[in-house]
């Protein structure tokens, strides 16, 4: 009944809230559909995975009725949103948003923020969420075990404990 990998510890979103799209899905066989017809936001999330630092530039397919807005978790905080989306079309649209991970993230999540859905135009329905992460200069340099990646010098500096730290 529910998508796999997805319904993270963020999500808030009810199970009822949650169907298998089958009916024309815009890739493979099954689409998400999620449904929120009152004005205060329900998250749905991925279940939670590591993930590097960067910047990722995300796309996703949505139908139906709606608004929709995109968030991170990074296991400890919630990232910024985006600004919400208005979709009304039967049609699938792709949509298009990216974030900025500073740091590794043992526990992140994805989050679609959806409110004002319409049943009876398919609330929203989503297909094929695709992110990938930017190419960066430091990608090509490997330092020792006691330094990081300069992004400024693309050079390896030693990594600052509070030990080393000068007071």
């Amino acid at each position: 009944g529910l998508p796999d990998s997805w319904k993270g510890a963020t999500s808030n979103i009810t199970d009822d809230a949650i169907t298998d799209v089958t009916a024309t899905p815009h890739g493979g066989s099954h689409a998400c559909g999620l449904a929120n017809s009152g004005t205060t936001h329900k998250r749905f999330s991925t279940a939670t995975f590591p993930l590097a630092d960067g910047y990722y530039d995300c796309t996703y397919w949505v139908r139906g009725k709606g608004e929709v807005r995109n968030v991170i978790h990074d296991g400890n905080d919630y990232g910024t949103y985006s600004s919400y989306t208005t979709v009304d079309s039967p049609d699938w649209q792709q949509l298009s948003w990216g974030f900025n991970l500073h740091g590794d993230a043992d526990a992140f999540e994805l989050v679609f923020s959806i409110r004002s859905t319409e049943a009876s135009l398919g609330d929203l329905q989503f297909d094929d969420e695709y992110c990938a992460r930017r190419a960066e200069p430091c990608d090509q340099v490997t330092c020792p075990d006691w330094a990081a990646c300069d992004p400024g010098t693309l050079g390896c500096e030693p990594l600052r404990s509070e030990s080393t730290r000068l007071n």
